[in-house]
């Protein structure tokens, strides 16, 4: 799998320029700034939203499971493409 260029504080990750906010119940993905998703979950802790940001970088970006596992389920609240 490689190393993961991975940042944190306490409520956003950021893995290869793309940045992940958690506000209460949702998520919101900007690519290198731009919001391209609101997202709903459960997320409880930031290694949920540290677990959340890396496997759906592999999934948007590498096409494929992280690990062979499937992701947990989340709503697509916003679409900015």
């Amino acid at each position: 799998m490689g190393v993961l260029d991975i940042h944190t504080t306490m409520n956003k990750v950021i893995i290869f320029g793309i940045l992940f906010i958690k506000e209460s119940n949702t998520v919101q993905i900007c690519p290198h700034g731009t919001l391209k998703e609101v997202v709903r979950l459960n997320i409880q802790s930031i290694g949920d939203l540290q677990r959340f940001a890396v496997e759906w970088y592999y999934k948007n970006i590498y096409h494929q499971n992280f690990g062979g596992r499937e992701m947990a389920p989340y709503e697509v609240v916003l679409r900015n493409y």
